[in-house]
C-alpha cells in the first residue's frame, strides 16, 4: 500500500500529461517508498500521519530522480570530481524520529 497517489506525485515531478510508461514508474517509486517507511518504522499504517506522506512523497521523488543519477564519482571537469552520497534513505530515517520518539510507532 503506497501512502500517496500517482497523481499527486506527477504533480510534484511537474509532469503535466504522464505517459502510461510514466504512471506506472511513479507507482513503482510510490510503492518502493512505502515499503522503507514501513520497513523503516516496522507498521503499516492504513491511515498515517502527514509526516508519513511528506516522507513517501519525498522519498518516491528521489528514487524516480534515481533513474537519472550517477552513482560514484563523475568527471565534471578535467581536474574536478564530484562523489554521490551512498546513503540516500539516512535523512528520510531521520525525518521519522518524531514518530518514533514521541508517536511510540517504531
Amino acid at each position: 500500500m503506497a501512502y500517496g497517489t500517482t497523481d499527486e506525485l506527477l504533480r510534484r515531478l511537474n509532469i503535466r500529461s504522464p505517459t502510461a510508461v510514466q504512471i506506472e514508474q511513479a507507482q513503482l517509486c510510490l510503492d518502493g517508498a512505502s515499503t522503507e517507511v514501513n520497513w523503516d518504522l516496522v507498521y503499516d499504517a492504513d491511515m498515517p500521519s502527514p509526516l508519513t506522506v511528506l516522507v513517501c512523497y519525498g522519498r518516491a521523488r528521489e528514487l524516480w530522480n534515481l533513474g537519472y543519477a550517477t552513482f560514484g564519482a563523475a568527471l565534471l571537469a578535467s581536474d574536478l570530481l564530484a562523489y554521490a552520497g551512498n546513503d540516500s534513505w539516512m535523512r528520510w530515517h531521520r525525518m521519522l524520529d518524531p514518530l518514533r520518539l514521541h508517536e511510540g510507532v517504531a
